[in-house]
């Protein structure tokens, strides 16, 4: 994922890898929290982003413009609500957003990249509020919105 944060009206670009987690419709990924973007995303919580996949064939052409609120995950002191153990080097996490139970976002980014089970970043969720999806297959140009208003979880 491309990720866009800003500060003072000067834009700024990261690059990160995501884990998506379709029920809650959030994106779950790790950034220090001294970087640029990572000291932007505490000071302006508002960011986009865009996530597209590779191809050469304009007929299969696929990608995503979002719109969100970032939230960063706080440290968890020694376990969670559920008595588990925090995993090593690993920031755990507290005060889940609505609908996340503690401990599943952080599993989800790990079931998808395990070694970052051995980093000492922060983990950060962007709770996705608008979508452009552009999908090639459907016919060239095609777009499809969503707004997290009319999204019911399920």
């Amino acid at each position: 994922m491309t990720l866009a944060t800003s500060k003072d009206n000067q834009p700024w670009v990261a690059h990160c890898f995501y884990a998506f987690m379709e029920k809650e419709m959030v994106l779950v990924f790790t950034t220090d929290q001294a970087t640029r973007h990572g000291q932007e995303m505490t000071d302006n919580d508002q960011v986009s982003a865009g996530i597209s996949w590779e191809t050469k064939i304009v007929g299969q052409i696929r990608g995503a413009q979002i719109e969100g609120k970032i939230k960063k995950v706080e440290k968890q002191k020694d376990e969670n609500e559920k008595g588990e153990k925090p995993v090593p080097g690993f920031i755990q996490e507290q005060n889940a957003s609505p609908g996340l139970e503690p401990g599943t976002k952080r599993l989800s980014y790990l079931k998808r990249f395990p070694y970052a089970v051995l980093m000492k970043t922060t983990l950060w969720v962007l709770e996705i509020d608008t979508i452009k999806y552009t999908d090639n297959r459907l016919g060239f140009g095609k777009k499809l919105h969503w707004k997290r208003e009319s999204f019911v979880a399920s």
